[in-house]
């Protein structure tokens, strides 16, 4: 249903052709046509003729690749309220659907400061339209082409994106990444603006500053909702999840609150860590298997690494690692005993060097039979102790 170019899905998908179109229930196609609207491909479309220019090529949608955070409330009521933007003192302002007049293609959107704005409704980049049935109550056909030529659109933030700088200045949302776990983003929600992030502005409504009530926030959960998908056609994973209450600790610009200051380093500081064993296993894993598997060289005395690719252990140790330490990051975050952590340190001690220990020990014990397999083993094995933290040297927060 409906016309593509390149290498594009047929839009609203289904298991039929052009030549047999099945119509599409109005309610069930209005979720399709929100979908492209934000998480639309680049690439070739329907071909639109608009004053005597004719063009065939759209940007992607705004949410493509993107992974969007949301304040979860007690109730659908609690959530419903946290979500909306604060308009400001702007001028009432209405959505392009709302507008008496088509917007021009050729122009630019008009500038807002109300709520459109905020939410940036103008930043679509495709142009959806549907042929209903008869009766209205399906949709037969549907054409997606270009909405906008023009590419300098006002810069305005989408309140419900973490946004990072770049080495150039630009300032470009975070993208979506599957294996990617919410928690590993978890000192960056809760920071206010540093380093050159930028947390979801939704997220500065949820403070006490805001005048948000303390039970609510004592409750605040947070909610992701993100798309892993490359520029143009690949459409990798979508997936959601929900932290437990942790909005409770959100920093503002007006607060120095020490107790509150002190969790999030703790956060933090458990972020990082287990970041970096994270990166020294996976170096271990690859490391390791190219060596085990590369002949010794004759002439030198040294391991001549061939080309033996990465490996299964990589794969297999991360996809453990990651699994494992998330409760672990967790017991640190409410201070609760985990192995290598004991309630009241003031950093993660020896708790995602253990885990990354457990999960190395885990893919590579099977090959260690072998004396030679088993040196170089337990020479990469070595690297995951860097930073250990002796059981004397630990301090209370």
């Amino acid at each position: 249903m409906g016309a593509h170019r390149g290498k594009k899905q047929v839009w609203l998908g289904g298991h039929h052709h052009d030549l047999d179109p099945h119509p599409l229930d109005s309610a069930e196609a209005v979720w399709h046509l929100l979908a492209t609207l934000g998480y639309g491909p680049s690439g070739m479309c329907t071909p639109r003729v608009v004053r005597g220019r004719s063009e065939r090529n759209v940007s992607a949608g705004p949410l493509r690749g993107t992974v969007s955070y949301h304040p979860l409330g007690r109730t659908l009521f609690e959530s419903l309220i946290l979500n909306i933007p604060y308009p400001g003192t702007g001028a009432a302002d209405l959505a392009f659907w709302e507008q008496p007049e088509l917007n021009d293609p050729l122009g630019l959107p008009e500038e807002s400061a109300g709520l459109a704005g905020i939410l940036r409704l103008d930043h679509f980049r495709h142009a959806v339209l549907l042929h209903p049935s008869p009766d209205g109550s399906h949709v037969v056909d549907a054409w997606v082409t270009w909405a906008w030529r023009e590419h300098n659109i006002s810069p305005e933030l989408d309140p419900y994106l973490i946004y990072q700088t770049r080495k150039e200045g630009s300032v470009r949302p975070r993208p979506a990444e599957a294996e990617r776990a919410i928690w590993r983003d978890l000192d960056a929600l809760l920071h206010y603006g540093e380093d050159g992030n930028y947390r979801p502005t939704i997220l500065d409504n949820c403070t006490p500053l805001a005048q948000v009530p303390q039970e609510v926030l004592d409750s605040l959960r947070l909610r992701a909702f993100g798309f892993d998908q490359d520029g143009q056609a690949r459409d990798k994973q979508w997936f959601t999840a929900t932290t437990p209450a942790v909005l409770r600790w959100l920093a503002d610009r007006e607060t120095d609150d020490n107790e509150n200051a002190r969790i999030v380093r703790r956060i933090t500081l458990a972020r990082k860590a287990a970041e970096a064993l994270g990166r020294r296993l996976e170096k271990a894993c690859k490391e390791a298997w190219k060596e085990s598997n590369s002949p010794s060289s004759t002439s030198s005395g040294t391991n001549a690494k061939t080309k033996t690719g990465v490996g299964p252990w990589v794969q297999h140790g991360m996809s453990r690692y990651w699994a494992k330490a998330e409760p672990v990051f967790w017991n640190i975050v409410y201070d609760r005993p985990a192995q290598g952590y004991t309630p009241g340190m003031a950093g993660p001690g020896n708790a995602f060097n253990l885990v990354a220990l457990a999960a190395y020990d885990e893919v590579t014990g099977p090959y260690c039979e072998r004396p030679r397999v088993a040196k170089v083993v337990e020479r990469h094995r070595s690297t995951l102790f860097s930073n250990w933290t002796p059981k004397q040297d630990k301090e209370a927060a």
